[in-house]
């Protein structure tokens, strides 16, 4: 799947809890893990939430199950797994590459 479809299909899942596979800006890192996004309060939280609009910055917010929010780099995503299903990410708009 191209970069555009998994953005939306990440925006799209509805708080249901999917795998990312991205690599991290300021290390070159890959970090895996659980997250989902509509997390919009978490108990004992008080901010408000970023003072700024992560789409500026090409990030997504999401809900990291084991860390808490998280911003993860658009062109950094490599993988989303949903379903049971993992989606490579690629720069081209052809079909999308599955792996069950």
């Amino acid at each position: 799947m191209n970069r555009a479809q998994a953005v939306q299909l990440i925006r799209e899942s509805h708080g249901k809890i999917m795998g990312l596979e991205f690599v991290k800006r300021t290390t070159g890192e890959v970090r895996t893990g659980a997250f989902r996004v509509g997390v919009v309060k978490v108990k004992g939280n008080l901010g408000s939430g970023p003072a700024y609009d992560p789409a500026d910055y090409g990030l997504i917010c999401v809900w990291d199950m084991q860390n808490g929010y998280r911003s993860v780099p658009i062109e950094g995503l490599l993988a989303v797994t949903s379903d049971g299903i993992r989606h490579v990410v690629t720069d081209s708009p052809d079909n999308p590459i599955q792996e069950n």
